[in-house]
């Protein structure tokens, strides 16, 4: 559907936000990326990625828990990693598994008390 947003595979950054602007009768969809480039997708042989429809509401907040997030999506899930990593916000859990982003630099992370604080913490 025209103007809905949806996430367009991209090699470097996984998937990017993109509106759709439009569909070709060949099967190509025409987007605009969310930093106002524009962008084409149409799936092929080669590359079998598909545009995955994009929850712009659930992209408000990160989710310390994936499994509570409004969309369970390789692209949200991959969306949400990437921008708490970028806020140093390294730890998250998907469920009762925690999964881990090495920042490649010292966050303070592992102070007594911060320690403790996870030790303690249990699931909920």
């Amino acid at each position: 559907l025209d103007g809905e947003w949806v996430w367009l595979p991209d090699d470097p950054e996984a998937y990017v936000l993109a509106k759709v602007l439009s569909r070709g009768g060949d099967g190509t969809t025409f987007l605009q990326l969310e930093s106002g480039q524009n962008a084409q997708h149409k799936k092929t042989k080669k590359d079998s990625r598909d545009l995955i429809p994009a929850n712009r509401s659930s992209m408000k907040r990160l989710m310390d828990d994936l499994v509570q997030m409004d969309n369970i999506d390789e692209a949200t899930i991959t969306y949400n990693l990437r921008e708490r990593f970028f806020k140093d916000t390294i730890y998250t859990n998907l469920g009762t598994i925690l999964t881990s982003i090495t920042p490649f630099k010292s966050l303070g992370l592992y102070t007594p008390s911060i320690v403790d604080r996870y030790h303690h913490k249990g699931i909920s």
